[in-house]
């Protein structure tokens, strides 16, 4: 084998490999971008429902404080309902795995062992 082509011969997996990482990466940016963008539409469904429930300053209070409004609502139509699963609940479950696969991803393409 010539000197120049030795140099182009990669080791075993390299090539595929990184292409994998680049690969994981960009789904890793693109997961936490959407999951962004299904928090905030979650956000403001939970605002929507607190201003038909309960008018503008349960709105206000819903938008201003995220995490523990969803959970105050998911709580309410709960108790009043008698039915945990609804339209709120549902989504976020759907979006906490969503950040859960997100996270597992970023991790997986950031180890070592790939």
């Amino acid at each position: 084998m010539s000197a120049a082509r030795k140099h182009d011969v990669q080791p075993r997996g390299g090539r595929s490999r990184k292409i994998l990482l680049e690969l994981s990466l960009a789904m890793t940016g693109t997961s936490i971008m959407v999951c962004s963008l299904v928090g905030g539409v979650i956000h403001l469904y939970a605002t929507f429902l607190a201003f038909h429930a309960s008018g503008y300053v349960s709105a206000l209070l819903t938008f201003a404080v995220p995490f523990f409004a969803e959970l105050y609502w998911i709580a309410a139509i709960w108790s009043e309902t008698g039915s945990f699963w609804h339209g709120l609940t549902v989504a976020s479950v759907a979006y906490l795995a969503l950040c859960a696969m997100a996270i597992i991803a970023g991790i997986l393409a950031a180890s070592p062992d790939g």
